[in-house]
């Protein structure tokens, strides 16, 4: 190598050297502070909780506003802004008194008419609520709710009561209420275009920055963030999170694609973390194809995407190969013991050659979630069995709006719960969410499990909601497939909470472990 090479490159170590030396300054001013920098794949236009749909939403939502209740990080249930609540007349209403010292960020009290405002937001027509489904058929008029209407089953009793009145006893209405969709906001704020809530952290939108400033809340009644403050930016490139998360521009990324993670995991500076979260990817499908209208057929689909993925080797590192509607864990033994259907690509086609009309299907996966080996085997697999397959793959920003349109045949959808049980699970279930608003098998089984009655021993009450499950699941009309870690990149030094059933768990709760010294 010649002197002026080695001129050169003894100038960009240095460069470099400095660069880093800046940069971990960076992380260590941000220490000194108690502050994080976080992005994330997706960062919303608002923090409307009407508008939030994913978790990352949800995570930034229970940073900003307080749920009525919530789980705490023993996983019992507790007061936010609730400070006691009474089950009366047989399970059907739900009375609550509010924290007095509970303050919204503009300094106002958060008072009963704030309650009743935010949850009714829900219910209104063009809503785009992904937890209205949760209560609609329960809360005494939600359905069918007027413009600026209050349901009759929302009744506010003083300053700081408020009650809630249900069709029926509902075992899982506490557990919905902790749903970071239904948080509380200025009634006062909302009506002029502004999002104000009373959690632990107040936000600020950025602007030129492209980006949320979220800073500890001194009011909080419910306990300090130990952060003094996030900055929050959007970062969907894996390349550049993991970049940016070993230089020190980043301290935690969430939204990491799982396949990127797992295929290539990060090495160095940045840890990955696979949270273990309540989330299972499965294959919906529609019964607009004559095809998908035969169940029998239904059935051996599932057996021929079964025999794929059972095998290790076409799954994501994070990927449980569970196929039940429920994750495991939830429902008693005896719903995870039973045998799933699996089929050659060969012999499905020797099964339905004769089948007569058109053997075309419009498959939707999520890119995220699927290895190019998966989908390449599954291709292979759909033809050698004489199915002309168009495989598409969605990405977070096109999925909503395919979601929407209803033009395929079958979608596989990511869908995480905010709490352990059952009911957690059924949003896509209830009609008009996915299937048509007559769609029989899913009506039937909403209200199979709406006739359980709400006082029945635990043990009990899951193990009929097994039995209708089951019925359900053996239509096909959906294809259970993972339960799914979703992966996060974070700096050495942060402590990230335990996330197990809570992965939009708080925020508040990450801290440096310890001082880095420049």
């Amino acid at each position: 190598m010649g002197m002026r090479a080695l001129i050169w490159l003894a100038l960009v170590t240095q460069m470099l050297g400095l660069v880093h030396a800046e940069e971990r300054t960076g992380v260590v001013e941000r220490k000194r502070k108690s502050e994080v920098n976080i992005t994330v794949s997706q960062l919303p236009e608002t923090l409307d909780p009407v508008a939030a749909s994913n978790f990352q939403h949800f995570l930034l939502l229970q940073t900003v506003f307080d749920t009525l209740v919530r789980f705490n990080d023993a996983g019992r249930l507790v007061g936010s802004l609730a400070k006691r609540w009474n089950v009366e007349q047989d399970g059907t209403l739900y009375r609550f008194e509010l924290k007095p010292e509970a303050l919204f960020h503009d300094g106002t009290k958060v008072v009963a008419k704030d309650v009743a405002y935010s949850f009714a937001r829900h219910f209104w027509p063009g809503s785009k609520s992904a937890v209205a489904s949760q209560l609609k058929d329960i809360l005494e008029g939600a359905a069918d709710l007027p413009q600026g209407a209050t349901p009759s089953g929302i009744r506010v009793e003083g300053e700081r009561v408020v009650s809630f009145k249900l069709k029926a006893p509902y075992a899982s209405f506490l557990s919905v209420l902790t749903m970071p969709g239904y948080s509380v906001l200025s009634r006062a704020a909302a009506v002029d275009g502004r999002m104000i809530g009373s959690g632990a952290m107040v936000h600020h939108h950025l602007a030129q920055e492209k980006g949320w400033r979220l800073e500890r809340n001194p009011r909080y009644h419910d306990g300090a963030a130990k952060m003094q403050g996030f900055m929050v930016r959007q970062d969907a490139d894996f390349p550049h999170m993991v970049s940016a998360v070993a230089s020190g521009e980043t301290d935690m990324a969430m939204g990491v694609p799982p396949v990127d993670a797992f295929s290539t995991p990060p090495t160095g500076r940045v840890r990955l973390i696979q949270t273990k979260s309540l989330v299972f990817i499965h294959l919906f499908l529609l019964p607009r194809n004559p095809l998908l209208q035969d169940r029998e057929f239904r059935r051996g689909l599932a057996g021929l995407i079964y025999s794929i993925f059972k095998q290790r080797r076409f799954r994501v590192a994070s990927q449980e190969f569970t196929p039940y509607f429920i994750p495991m864990g939830i429902m008693p033994r005896g719903y995870y013991e039973r045998t799933f259907p699996e089929t050659t690509a060969e012999a499905f086609a020797q099964k339905w050659h004769h089948g007569a009309g058109d053997r075309k299907l419009r498959i939707m996966l999520r890119e995220t979630y699927f290895s190019r080996e998966a989908l390449a085997e599954l291709r292979g697999a759909f033809a050698r069995a004489g199915l002309e397959v168009a495989l598409e793959a969605l990405t977070p920003q096109n999925f909503h709006p395919m979601l929407d349109s209803r033009d395929y045949d079958l979608i596989s959808i990511p869908y995480m719960s905010n709490f352990p049980d059952p009911d957690g699970f059924m949003d896509y279930l209830h009609p008009g969410r996915l299937f048509p608003a007559d769609f029989k098998p899913s009506r039937d089984l909403l209200e199979a499990l709406r006739r359980i009655p709400a006082g029945t021993h635990s043990k009990a009450r899951l193990d009929l909601y097994a039995k209708a499950l089951r019925t359900f699941e053996d239509e096909w009309y959906v294809i259970p497939l993972f339960n799914v870690g979703l992966p996060m990149l974070c700096a050495p030094g942060l402590h990230i909470p335990d996330t197990n059933y809570r992965f939009e768990a708080e925020l508040r709760g990450i801290y440096w472990e310890a001082p880095e010294a420049p």
